[in-house]
């Protein structure tokens, strides 16, 4: 490929650093250009369950021993209810070393968010950058780029096809991009990744410009729906007199189902004596102090940002609902954490049709946004980072055509196992969050009378997707799953297929 290859990734999150991290192995050019204005600023967020699919990724980084030691398997997921603290089930977790040779592990998301800055040299992140817009050289379209048949999408099941490039114009390998910060600086690379989360301005751009041109999807045309509301944040250290649940050694991730009040309750106990928390509501029980909320599409207005100053009105409210432990009210989970560190989102969920335009792509939350109830959102944004880097890495040339290809590759490769990902949390939010007699049901089906054998089931399908790093030596994470060939887009060697034990 062009030596002069370059990518721009506009936005610092998970999905964006874990891209950025890849790209530095596969030794291709890159930089961030992140909006926070340091390298702790705006780190918000509560805790995150990094599943058993991504942490052979990190095996293969050698991040696996840090992920370990600030983190807590878990093992089992709880469900009680509000009223009683009764206990309805619980969803076993234990099989998932066998499968994949590690178990989930509870972290908060500043600690993520701080390994995988270890792993980008920091002249490479430029921060206190609002990208104002962006222009591509070319100047042309393809409508084939994201518009693409229901079978094409099932490809991504099958890893390792080939894809046929469109049918385009001849173009010369020197494309580029110009993305416009606000500050007024300028800066050209070869493609540009959209990682800038679920109000992602990249993405905006990119469809009005499309629909202007009838290329956008209807679909894409529809907003996004709010209908939760979530504050999160993670304690201080905690006295383990007063909290028990610090001292386990395995993480225990308990949901509090309330069927006579607005809110469901989440908590974790993760290293160092802290608790990560999560309650989870109808924004219609909770209102944005320019109003209620409805289930029509959220209005600009009244869109929040994982910001700590929009959480100090729903956490007054909250002081007096009961947590999953102990006889302790929510006030005393929120004296023990920092004002700064509380969260406040509306919650919306969509997956996009439209993923890439010319040399623009999107990334994570830009273009897959769900619910936090299944825990896939992190998740699923590392998947995609692994898969377009692996892409990238295999690119031939910096010409528009396998530019294209390569992201159409991407969207191919993960747009089912994303649809199918956005579904379980859909029925997971339901579950836990539902109030309706339906719902009850469901929590007691799942929960009680699943057969064992279907959860096995549905474990070794989603076992088989564990992606890692073609460019680096493979790792054998010891699971008992074979997972999917790694795909190849184009004929570029990957690196050694010997399996290597770390």
């Amino acid at each position: 490929m062009d030596e002069k290859f370059r990518v721009i990734i506009a936005g610092g999150g998970v999905a964006g650093l874990m891209l950025a991290a890849l790209l530095e192995r596969a030794d291709i050019d890159f930089v961030v250009l992140e909006r926070g204005v340091s390298t702790t600023a705006e780190v918000f967020g509560g805790g995150i369950v990094l599943h058993m699919l991504v942490l052979p990724l990190f095996q293969q980084l050698g991040l696996i021993q840090e992920i370990y030691r600030v983190s807590k398997a878990v093992d089992v997921i709880s469900v009680i209810s509000n009223e009683e603290k009764q206990l309805l089930g619980r969803l076993d977790l234990t099989r998932s070393d066998e499968m994949c040779g590690h178990q989930a592990r509870c972290i908060s998301r500043p600690e993520l968010h701080r390994i995988l800055l270890s792993q980008i040299p920091p002249h490479k992140i430029i921060y206190n950058k609002r990208v104002e817009r962006f222009e591509q050289k070319e100047g042309q379209i393809f409508d084939q780029s994201a518009r693409m048949s229901w079978w094409s999408s099932l490809l991504g099941l099958f890893q390792g096809n080939q894809y046929n490039s469109f049918s385009a114009s001849p173009s010369s390998s020197n494309g580029s991009v110009h993305v416009h910060c606000t500050d007024g600086s300028v800066h050209t690379g070869s493609i540009l990744v959209g990682a800038d989360g679920a109000r992602s301005k990249i993405r905006q751009w990119m469809y009005q410009d499309l629909a202007a041109k009838c290329l956008l999807p209807k679909s894409d045309m529809t907003p996004m729906r709010c209908d939760f509301v979530c504050l999160v944040g993670v304690t201080e250290p905690l006295d383990p007199e007063v909290c028990p649940l610090v001292k386990d050694t395995k993480s225990r991730f308990t949901v509090m189902c309330a069927n006579n009040e607005p809110q469901t309750t989440a908590v974790m106990n993760i290293p160092d004596n802290k608790v990560a928390w999560m309650v989870i509501a109808s924004p219609i029980d909770f209102p944005s102090p320019q109003g209620p909320l409805s289930k029509p599409p959220t209005p600009p207005s009244l869109r929040s940002a994982w910001r700590p100053d929009a959480a100090s009105e729903m956490s007054n409210a909250l002081k007096s609902i009961a947590v999953p432990y102990g006889g302790e009210q929510f006030g005393a989970l929120l004296e023990n954490t920092r004002p700064d560190k509380i969260s406040k989102v509306l919650l919306e969920e969509k997956v996009f049709r439209t993923w890439s335009s010319g040399r623009v792509v999107l990334l994570g939350d830009a273009c897959h946004k769900l619910y936090p109830s299944g825990g896939q959102g992190a998740n699923q944004a590392i998947m995609s980072a692994v898969s377009l880097a692996n892409l990238l890495y295999q690119l031939p040339s910096n010409r528009l055509e396998d530019v294209d290809t390569c992201f159409r590759a991407y969207r191919a490769q993960r747009w089912f196992q994303v649809w199918f990902a956005s579904m379980l949390t859909k029925i997971c939010t339901f579950m836990f969050s539902g109030k309706s007699r339906l719902a009850r049901l469901t929590r007691y089906m799942v929960l009680n009378k699943l057969p064992n054998w279907v959860t096995r089931l549905g474990s070794r399908f989603a076992a088989q997707d564990r992606p890692q790093a073609v460019f680096l030596p493979f790792v054998d994470d010891g699971g008992n799953v074979r997972p999917y060939r790694q795909s190849q887009c184009f004929q570029r060697p990957m690196a050694s297929v010997r399996m290597v034990a770390v």
